[in-house]
């Protein structure tokens, strides 16, 4: 009997009539995954804010190059003198013992062997295209130490060694 008035009073306490059925209705609400879907793209944002941050704080500060325009007879001369590097390189052995202009010539490697170029050696190893027909500018070919191919528009400045070429484009760095 305890039990039973316990209950009534519960009953009357939560608002049920005595004399009404002891039934509870209670709507349970599906799991959908509505609040999982929340803190998927909660936690995809975080993800995208973080990955932004990182890329920002590491990238480094663009350097701008200065640009230079070759027309297409410039653009050839460069590629045969990127070309022209390897095989001077593979006839000397990398020896360090230049040829000069003349037996460049014998050797046919091109772009030494065109008649409508002019090619001046400044020192062992360093090249300097000083005339050329259709060119708005001016190559260097340093072989000492590190291959590297120059250039400079006109008018070509006076150059009396090859390690004075702080004006010049270095080219055969924007591949």
């Amino acid at each position: 009997m305890l039990n039973s008035s316990h209950n009534t009073s519960r009953n009357e306490a939560l608002g049920f009539d005595a004399g009404a059925s002891s039934e509870f209705i209670e709507t349970v609400r599906p799991d959908d995954g509505r609040l999982e879907t929340l803190w998927v793209w909660l936690f995809i944002a975080a993800v995208l804010v973080i990955g932004a941050i990182g890329i920002s704080i590491r990238t480094e500060p663009h350097v701008h190059m200065p640009s230079v325009q070759l027309n297409p007879l410039e653009q050839q001369l460069l590629t045969e003198l990127s070309i022209a590097i390897q095989e001077i390189e593979f006839v000397t052995g990398n020896t360090g013992d230049w040829p000069n202009i003349d037996q460049l010539m014998m050797a046919q490697i091109p772009p030494f062997t065109h008649q409508s170029q002019t090619w001046r050696t400044i020192e062992k190893g360093c090249y300097l295209l000083v005339e050329a027909t259709g060119m708005h500018g001016h190559f260097l070919l340093d072989l000492n130490e590190e291959a590297r191919i120059l250039f400079h528009e006109s008018p070509i400045p006076m150059i009396s060694e090859c390690h004075d070429v702080s004006d010049w484009h270095r080219l055969d760095t924007l591949k």
